[in-house]
């Protein structure tokens, strides 16, 4: 451990020195990069807080729009239940329509079976009648 010129713990304390200025210089310039970046983000908040202010204003205006569309809403809401009223109304009178409608043809057909029933026997008789004039 000599302090003569070029001893090896002075090469290696400039070394030392010499990262340690290069660190420095380095740490310099990201806080600068750092600051830059901090003044464009501080301009760019700036510029938001007014559009915010603007959107407040319409978000203002959209809320007494919404308002009023709430009214025209709960009126249609009432004059939908009127109607579904009506239209369940309609749909159990359908329902007995149907149902009738089933039982006419359900009679229809009997009548048609006794209708045929009754031209076979018709048949037969004037085959039977005719047949002994014959």
């Amino acid at each position: 451990m000599t302090n003569s010129n070029g001893s090896p713990i002075e090469q290696r304390l400039t070394e030392i020195q010499s990262r340690v200025e290069g660190m420095d210089r380095e740490f310099s310039h990201r806080t600068n990069i750092i600051l830059d970046e901090v003044l464009v983000l501080t301009q760019q908040m700036e510029a938001l807080t007014g559009q915010v202010d603007q959107l407040t204003g319409r978000v203002d205006q959209l809320t007494t729009q919404v308002d009023r569309l709430t009214l025209r809403v709960d009126r249609l809401a009432q004059t939908q239940e009127v109607a579904q009223a009506n239209i369940s109304q309609l749909a159990m009178m359908m329902v007995d329509f149907v149902q009738n409608a089933e039982a006419d043809r359900t009679q229809m057909r009997e009548m048609q079976a006794d209708i045929r029933g009754i031209q076979t026997e018709n048949q037969r008789i004037l085959n039977h009648l005719f047949g002994q004039q014959g």
